[in-house]
């Protein structure tokens, strides 16, 4: 007596040798398509790095403050020593 749900295995065909390579080509093409999406999609991750970073470079950099505090500090001389600040 056979238990449900096992498959008996003389009952299972075997497909052709033809329809057996169109499986076999299915399937590496299906394996060629997921690579392709995932190099496309790495491609794609890096260009935006790289727009990422150029637009970083280009933007102006933010000052601290805009006071004279960045500024190299006046020195004051003696009377009699000249210097053209």
């Amino acid at each position: 007596m056979r238990r449900p749900g096992l498959v008996d295995p003389n009952s299972i065909t075997h497909p052709d040798p033809l329809t057996e390579m169109r499986l076999r080509e299915d399937a590496a093409l299906k394996i060629r398509r997921a690579r392709e999406a995932e190099e496309e999609r790495l491609r794609r991750e890096e260009e935006e790095a790289q727009k990422a970073r150029l637009r970083e470079r280009m933007t102006p950099q933010r000052r601290a403050s805009v006071g004279n505090g960045s500024r190299r500090p006046r020195v004051t001389y003696p009377e009699g020593v000249y210097r053209w600040e």
